[in-house]
């Protein structure tokens, strides 16, 4: 899922359904009930599909829970609510520092 560019360095390609699945995972995290939910569940798909359809984003309404790459979802499966809640922390002080990326919709994808 990586490739180098001209200069040699390693550089991450744009898998933008597991971003997308991912942003739906970010919104459940930062959820207390949401992280006690996914971080319990035997099956933490239905958790991501039911939270899914709380969100206003159709892209993020229609994302897959199994385009997150395998190793990534089994990280986050592996993680109690505790570490769940510490990355949902981290990734709010990212965002308000400014260091995120916007996850295009469809339709920008198509006219850029």
């Amino acid at each position: 899922m990586e490739h180098n560019d001209d200069d040699g360095r390693i550089v991450a390609n744009q898998v933008v359904g597991a971003a997308r699945a991912l942003e739906v995972l970010k919104d459940l995290f930062a959820d207390p009930e949401g992280r006690e939910r996914y971080a319990a569940a035997d099956d933490r798909q239905q958790v991501f599909d039911d939270w899914k359809l709380r969100l206003d984003e159709p892209a993020l309404r229609d994302s897959s829970y199994g385009d997150i790459p395998d190793d990534s979802r089994r990280a986050l499966e592996a993680a109690t609510a505790e570490q769940l809640e510490f990355l949902a922390r981290l990734d709010e002080t990212f965002v308000r520092d400014g260091l995120f990326v916007e996850v295009p919709s469809p339709g920008l994808l198509m006219f850029h």
